[in-house]
């Protein structure tokens, strides 16, 4: 059995465990210096390229891969620790032979055999670049580790066959328009972002070529919802297919910089103290939360530290769960579990710290934009955005009183 657990905080904590109360019976460093030391040179690796720094909008940062080579505990072969010790060490080094891996042996005594750790660092040292996961390639993992197997004389399992959605995510009646030379709503959609997609180099890009073919799209927390000329219809990327979700367009413009979105508040910085890096960090928050008014900001922020709450519980139940010791499988688990509320404490305190300060500069420019129309006009501001929220205008009496006081009777008459 090949089991998965991605890694979001420093590879420290994961040795300490690897090598608690002498569990290690043996470990093997590949890419790596002193094998003392490999956790450290990771965490170090990572640094250096950049790969640690948390990012924004959806998912957590991975730093690195934790693979379970588990042998069947009825092979001969999963009793000897050279034996069972090659063949997590070749299907590492077949897997990913430029990253460090430290590959850590336990002998499971409760099942008679042994099973091995590899912790993959996620910085390729050949390439510089992050290494990028997914269900394929997880999939490609499994079986390979099952064709060693054999090869070693382990006992292997069936290869796990294709996901549908990686297959084709058209629907059976898509399928049969196709067969009959037609073309869905959802196709036209795909093509529209297909071929947008690859003379784009950022949202703003994309967002302008779908819109010169009719077309429109929305960026949200869960993905990218599409919108068909003819008003009618949409589509979210999952209904469409993986190569229409943020990471599968990426894939048509690689330089593609998403977090680059068309600046709404564009121009305030007449208005405002703020820095033009401080009004682009708003406009990302708001974009990308899907934000439309300040009343948005303070409901999304109570949902924030909901969630901080309930992690913060969840994490001193998981650690209590740890010191209590278990099978070793529990506890694979259970620290696998502890690093992902770790990478959501993190994740949640930095956005709610983000939002925290892009309300501040949001109601800030709101504000004063009001101010200067309100001096020159008499009349009140928006509450949110233009495209992204509604506008908020005072009563009538409010708006009668300001004129008054502001403005003759003619420029009222022009105001209104």
């Amino acid at each position: 059995m090949l089991k998965t657990i991605d890694g979001h905080s420093s590879v420290r904590a994961l040795k300490r465990y690897l090598e608690r109360n002498g569990r290690a019976a043996a470990t093997l460093c590949l890419n790596l210096g002193d094998e003392r030391e490999w956790a450290a040179d990771m965490d170090a690796t990572r640094r250096a390229h950049g790969h640690d720094r948390k990012r924004g909008g959806r998912g957590r940062t991975r730093f690195y891969e934790h693979f379970v080579v588990s042998p069947n505990p009825k092979d001969e072969a999963a009793l000897d620790k050279d034996r069972a010790m090659g063949l997590a060490a070749r299907w590492a080094r077949e897997m990913f032979p430029d990253h460090e891996i430290a590959v850590v042996l336990h002998d499971d005594a409760a099942r008679a055999g042994y099973h091995a750790h590899v912790v993959v660092n996620c910085t390729n040292l050949a390439t510089g670049l992050k290494l990028q996961m997914g269900d394929k390639d997880q999939r490609r993992q499994a079986n390979r580790l099952q064709r060693i197997s054999e090869e070693l004389g382990f006992s292997a399992l069936p290869d796990l066959p294709a996901r549908r959605a990686d297959r084709d995510a058209r629907t059976s009646a898509e399928r049969g328009m196709a067969s009959r030379g037609e073309a869905s709503w959802k196709e036209d959609i795909r093509r529209a972002v297909t071929a947008a997609g690859a003379v784009s180099e950022d949202f703003a890009s994309l967002e302008r070529a779908l819109g010169s073919a009719g077309y429109s799209m929305r960026l949200t927390r869960r993905g990218i919802t599409y919108f068909h000329p003819d008003g009618e219809h949409k589509a979210t990327d999952e209904s469409l297919g993986r190569a229409f979700s943020p990471s599968g367009i990426e894939a048509l413009a690689p330089d593609a910089r998403w977090e680059d979105f068309p600046s709404e508040v564009e121009g305030k910085g007449a208005l405002s103290h703020f820095s033009a890096d401080d009004l682009a960090r708003c406009l990302r928050t708001i974009r990308r939360e899907g934000i439309g008014s300040l009343r948005g900001f303070d409901a999304l922020k109570e949902s924030v530290e909901g969630r901080l709450a309930a992690a913060r519980a969840e994490m001193r139940e998981v650690a209590a769960r740890l010191a209590s010791g278990g099978p070793e499988e529990l506890q694979v688990d259970l620290l696998g579990r502890e690093e992902a509320l770790v990478s959501e404490l993190d994740e949640q305190t930095a956005r709610l710290s983000n939002l925290s300060f892009s309300r501040h500069v949001a109601a800030t420019v709101l504000r004063e934009a009001e101010e200067a129309r309100s001096a020159a006009l008499g009349d009140t501001g928006r509450e949110g955005f233009h495209g992204v929220g509604s506008r908020a205008r005072a009563s009538n009496g409010e708006r009668e009183g300001r004129t008054e006081r502001n403005c003759s009777e003619g420029e009222r008459e022009s105001a209104r």
